[in-house]
């Protein structure tokens, strides 16, 4: 099913109430200040006709080191048709037919070169119109656009309920349309409101006063789901998958990990659903190596950014911009991972706080 075009209705704006003792200034910020300042340097945008293949798509996200890219009609090329994400082709690719001769034989991986099994691994799903793909995902369903007069708190709030990224209908004379993320609207909070002293009081609470954040980890139906560093990186991808069909639960990302000499299991890295990026044909039984292989056969392999209750949220919010990543592991005592901390918490921990909305983020879709 192809998305459908959800245009921001002025006229159904949410009115932001402002009580007495909250964090006035950065609520007038946030409602205040438009998406034009966001996206007044933004470049071209990069995108795809709908009739280019998904090996074509997956070659260019690694390329412009993108998650998603808008697809163009092929007929009407100045009309997008959605936006295709990397969870969209992950989610097909992962459960591949062409997999379970392997799966259910595991031994005939020890016996056979990757080459060997890349020539096996052969998914007609590579050479599919990108646009076929478009709806696999929740997010792909719809095409969110706003325009350059519309205010980031109008954005964040959707980028709170499990949109990642919109359109932006930016006028041609000033560069035509381009994307917005969730990483640009907290990048722009970050380095124009740190130094105002209402944020700076909410900088300094720790992540453990945070109702939201600790909602998630008392629940145990939310808890970490992870790999091992010796399993493979297709069972992590498939882990990401299994778990999406709760819909309060959405996984994009798993922290991977080891036993060290002292017996303590720990985080040593993370597969994301941005790691499949680049995979074509040649390399598709790549997915059958050791999650640890995998990512350090693509160049993908990164020390993980880990944070605990006791971390301030300006210290994680400047982990996360420091390292441009989405999500940060909250780990305990013995560096488990029990929590994730990501762009998205960073969002609804600000509009709550600063403009008082109930945005019921237990309920929200929680990116892992």
């Amino acid at each position: 099913t192809c998305p459908h075009d959800r245009h921001h209705d002025q006229s159904q704006k949410r009115q932001i109430l402002m009580p007495a003792g909250k964090q006035e200034d950065v609520g007038e910020f946030f409602e205040k200040t438009t998406v034009d300042v966001l996206v007044r340097a933004k470049k071209e945008m990069h995108c795809i006709d709908g009739d280019a293949s998904v090996e074509t798509a997956l070659t260019l996200l690694k390329k412009n080191d993108v998650h998603a890219l808008p697809v163009r009609d092929p007929d009407q090329r100045r009309d997008f048709l959605g936006i295709i994400g990397i969870d969209d082709i992950v989610e097909v690719l992962a459960f591949g037919k062409c997999f379970d001769e392997f799966l259910k034989n595991p031994e005939k991986l020890k016996k056979l070169s990757s080459e060997v099994i890349s020539n096996m691994c052969n998914d007609p799903i590579l050479k599919k119109d990108v646009k076929s793909l478009l709806g696999i995902t929740c997010e792909s369903k719809s095409l969110w656009t706003f325009k350059t007069s519309d205010s980031i708190a109008e954005v964040s709030s959707r980028f709170t309920q499990g949109v990642h990224r919109a359109l932006i209908r930016r006028p041609e004379e000033e560069g035509g349309p381009c994307l917005i993320s969730q990483y640009d609207i907290v990048h722009y909070i970050y380095t124009n409101m740190a130094d105002k002293k209402s944020m700076k009081d909410l900088l300094l609470k720790p992540l453990k006063s945070f109702s939201s954040v600790m909602a998630r980890i008392k629940d145990k139906s939310k808890s970490i789901i992870s790999i091992e560093k010796s399993e493979l990186a297709l069972c992590g991808f498939r882990k990401m998958l299994q778990w999406q069909s709760f819909k309060n639960w959405n996984i994009s990302a798993l922290p991977v990990l080891d036993k060290k000499e002292d017996g303590k299991t720990v985080v040593v890295d993370t597969l994301s659903s941005a790691d499949m990026r680049g995979i074509s044909e040649s390399t598709l039984g790549d997915l059958l190596l050791p999650v640890a292989s995998y990512l350090q056969k693509t160049g993908r392999t990164k020390c993980p950014i880990t944070v605990t209750l006791e971390t301030t949220l300006g210290t994680a919010f400047e982990q996360t911009l420091k390292h441009r990543i989405h999500r940060a592991w909250i780990v305990d005592d013995d560096c488990l991972p029990i929590g994730v901390f990501s762009l998205t918490d960073i969002l609804i921990l600000l509009l709550e706080t600063s403009t008082g909305m109930n945005l019921n983020a237990v309920n929200l879709l929680s990116y892992q």
